[in-house]
């Protein structure tokens, strides 16, 4: 189904609480050769937040453990009393090429989970030496897990103050002589709050590394249909395999967001913010990684979230676009989803 559902809790308004999930598909049609691939998006009034902690090397007993904390210090806690909609747990792991996915199960919260293979089985891995492996028949291949762990969390709202999820992933300890190897773990939360507009939030997600030989990667971020006027967006990459002295940067709509060093350790997750590059009334955005000229790098890529405030004159939940034309096209499915009768200034 191309809408999974709407959720009207405790009687409040359409405009306040509405979260659609609009689709969910590991590719979507005509997007199959993208770097990643159409995961899922949500209509929302909320946003998502990404944290992460790198696990590469830590392994002892066959496991690396950490801890995903959200803390107020950084920006990552969402408003006290939100409502969480969905949770992924993301990760990456370098095995051995014809293993059976060493890398798939662990613990996150405490509960045991087992993560969807993504994207490419058989990618390349990125070595400090000479940046990505030419080839995808090595010994060694990276593959990128996720998760739901919605209902580990054990939590229906966000309190304030620190909030922190421990993860046990595979890992040989070696931290490069052996597998498995566990880059690093990102939980990436969608969230809502009567107090916030209503928001667009998009992933994309799969297993990807440029080769040396092209290893700029451009591809359209779609799925939000119709951004506001002035519009509130936010960009996050997740990727593994960073390296201090490979220097890349990340580009959407042609401009530089963040610094040109965004990616240092074995993984990362950083958050922009993206406001200014986000087209009012815009329906695609691009976003790009660009190594440096000299000593260029080339970090495996495992998911790219976006989120931007979208057109809603009438606070009724439903895009401005979508009511005009009296329904849309949704991203995954390709099909049309009326709505018979709908009007952008009339509730």
């Amino acid at each position: 189904m191309a809408m999974i559902g709407s959720d009207l809790r405790s009687g409040r308004a359409a405009a306040m609480v509405c979260c659609l999930v609009l689709a969910t598909a590991f590719s979507a049609p005509g997007q199959t050769t993208q770097p990643l691939n159409f995961s899922v998006n949500y209509m929302v009034t909320g946003d998502y937040v990404a944290a992460g902690v790198a696990l590469r090397g830590l392994g002892q007993n066959g496991y690396a453990n950490g801890s995903i904390s959200l803390r107020p210090a950084d920006g990552t806690l969402p408003p006290a009393g939100s409502d969480v909609i969905a949770a992924f747990l993301y990760w990456q792991t370098v095995e051995k090429a014809q293993s059976s996915f060493a890398g798939q199960n662990g613990f996150f919260n405490g509960y045991a989970i087992s993560g969807t293979a993504l994207g490419n089985p058989s990618s390349p891995v990125s070595w400090s030496g000479g940046g990505c492996t030419g080839s995808s028949s090595g010994t060694t291949t990276l593959r990128t897990y996720r998760a739901d762990v919605l209902s580990f969390l054990k939590l229906d709202k966000i309190g304030s103050g620190q909030l922190s999820f421990p993860v046990a992933l595979a890992d040989s300890g070696s931290n490069g002589g052996g597998t498995p190897l566990t880059l690093g773990a990102t939980l990436v939360l969608v969230y809502r709050s009567a107090s916030l507009p209503l928001k667009a939030v998009v992933l994309y997600d799969g297993t990807f590394a440029p080769s040396t030989g092209s290893s700029t990667v451009a591809f359209d971020l779609v799925g939000f249909y119709e951004a506001s006027q002035s519009p509130n967006a936010k960009l996050t990459y997740i990727v593994g395999n960073g390296q201090l002295n490979k220097l890349e940067q990340v580009y959407l709509n042609g401009t530089a967001v963040g610094s040109n060093h965004p990616f240092a350790g074995p993984w990362d997750n950083p958050t922009w913010s993206v406001s200014t590059l986000v087209p009012a009334d815009s329906a695609t955005a691009t976003t790009t990684l660009v190594p440096a000229a000299t000593n260029s790098g080339c970090v495996s890529m495992a998911a790219v979230a976006i989120s931007t405030t979208v057109q809603d004159s009438d606070n009724d939940g439903l895009i401005d676009v979508w009511e005009t034309n009296q329904g849309y096209t949704d991203i995954a499915t390709n099909e049309w989803v009326a709505l018979p009768g709908a009007n952008p200034i009339q509730r």
